[in-house]
This record gives C-alpha cells, sequence and structure tokens, in this order.
C-alpha cells in the first residue's frame, strides 16, 4: 500500500482503488498543518507505520491548499494521471521513517494530544457503572396536574446550530404553539449574560425545550456538546 499526494492543478483523473489498510481518511485535503499533519493523521487510525519519501522537509510542512491524499494500493499504475507524487508506503513497524529518521508513532500520538489532555483527558481514571437494564411492567399512576392542549416549543439557537427554523415549522404542524428560535449571543461578555436571563425566562414558561443539531463553536475540540452544556448549567 502507498500514499500518493495529488495537486490542485490539471484535469480531473479517476482516483486510485481504495485501500483498507488505514483508518484515518480516505483521502483526506492538505490544510495549514502541510502534508505531514494529513500523513501523521492517518497513521493514528490504526497505529500504521509510514516510511515517507519523494518528498522534501519544506515540503511536508507546507499548506499545499488544494491538494489531497490517496491511498492506493501498490499494483495500482499512477503513471498516466497528471500532478500526483508517490510519498509514503505503509510499513509494519507503528513508527514514520524520513530520511533515515524514525519516530515512534506512540511518542507522536502522546505528543499530539499534550497541549489540551490536562483540559480534555482521553482517558479518565474511576471506577466504571453498569446500568443494568430495567422493564416497566406497570405504567405510572402519576397524573398531570394540567393538560396543555397546544404546549410551548423553545427551540435554542447556539452558534453554529442549523435547522431551527425547520424544527420549528415542524412542531407547529404538529399542533404546538411554538415561538421563534432563541438566538443565543455571544459577541460580548454582556451578551451571554443577557441570553442566559432571557434564555432562562423562557424555558420557564415553555414546556418542551428543542436542542438542534449543528457545530456550534466550531466544534473544536467537541465544541458543539461543551458549548450546549456551558448554556444549559448556567445558575439561570
Amino acid at each position: 500500500m502507498r500514499l500518493c499526494e495529488q495537486k490542485g492543478e490539471g484535469e480531473k483523473q479517476k482516483p486510485p482503488v481504495p485501500p483498507d489498510r488505514l483508518c484515518g481518511s480516505q483521502c483526506p485535503t492538505v490544510t495549514n498543518g502541510g502534508v505531514i499533519e494529513a500523513l501523521v493523521k492517518m497513521a493514528f487510525g490504526n497505529m500504521a507505520g509510514l516510511n515517507i519519501k519523494n518528498i522534501s522537509l519544506n515540503e511536508l510542512s507546507f499548506p499545499f491548499y488544494g491538494s489531497f491524499l490517496i491511498q492506493t494500493k501498490k499494483s495500482y499504475d499512477i503513471k498516466g494521471i497528471n500532478n500526483i507524487t508517490e510519498i509514503a508506503e505503509l510499513n509494519h513497524n507503528q513508527e514514520l521513517s524520513y530520511n533515515n529518521e524514525k519516530v515512534s508513532l506512540a511518542d507522536a500520538l502522546v505528543l499530539w494530544q499534550s497541549p489540551l489532555e490536562h483540559i480534555f483527558p482521553s482517558k479518565v481514571s474511576g471506577e466504571s457503572i453498569i446500568i443494568k437494564p430495567q422493564d416497566y411492567l406497570q405504567r405510572s399512576s402519576l397524573k398531570k396536574a394540567k393538560v396543555i392542549i397546544k404546549p410551548q416549543v423553545t427551540v435554542l439557537a447556539l452558534p453554529g446550530t442549523n435547522c431551527e427554523y425547520d424544527t420549528k415549522r415542524i412542531f407547529e404542524h404538529a399542533g404546538s404553539r411554538t415561538v421563534e428560535p432563541f438566538i443565543f449571543r455571544n459577541m460580548c461578555v454582556e451578551d451571554a449574560y443577557s441570553s442566559c436571563n432571557e434564555f432562562a425566562e423562557l424555558v420557564n414558561k415553555s414546556q418542551i425545550l428543542v436542542l438542534p443539531g449543528g457545530f456550534s463553536a466550531g466544534d473544536e475540540p467537541e465544541g458543539s456538546g461543551k458549548f450546549y452544556v456551558s448554556v444549559l448549567k448556567n445558575d439561570k
């Protein structure tokens, strides 16, 4: 198995046969981290080592925007494809090899995770809790204190979410009394404080709270879930 870099220029060509050896993206693009970042992330997928070749050190770290990496089998012929260079091949040593220099993938993974490890630990120590399934054979005898014919629905719109108005329309079609999606403002600290207060008042008047999907706060790392939690855990 080998890895080839395809530059963004030239005619479109039929891509090589997809491989089955690396667990990373099948066709990653090269971004600001350069070719080496894309290669390493692919290798981290199942800790498959790579022998890197036919590329200079400067080219490895250069952000070739518009380029992408293709995984192919060794038997695939790339001679007839424009702007493509073979730059790596798979090894089974769990290491990155370049110009007689070798780096352990395990060490590289620790180094890559270390900047945020103390904030978002990849492993958490503690006892695991096993939740056993339980059957409920009888319905609860509790009754609603108040029957609401048209429940009010609050749709929370956080930075990066989507489908708020689609969600609103579906609930209204089902018969609810939906208000306009609440847009959480976070351009400054004062906006965030006022949004929390307004949101709390709106939730207290509603019977259903809807959290739409999306990629809140860029989702880096886990931005969407953590942003939701920060808002919902507010003292208000």
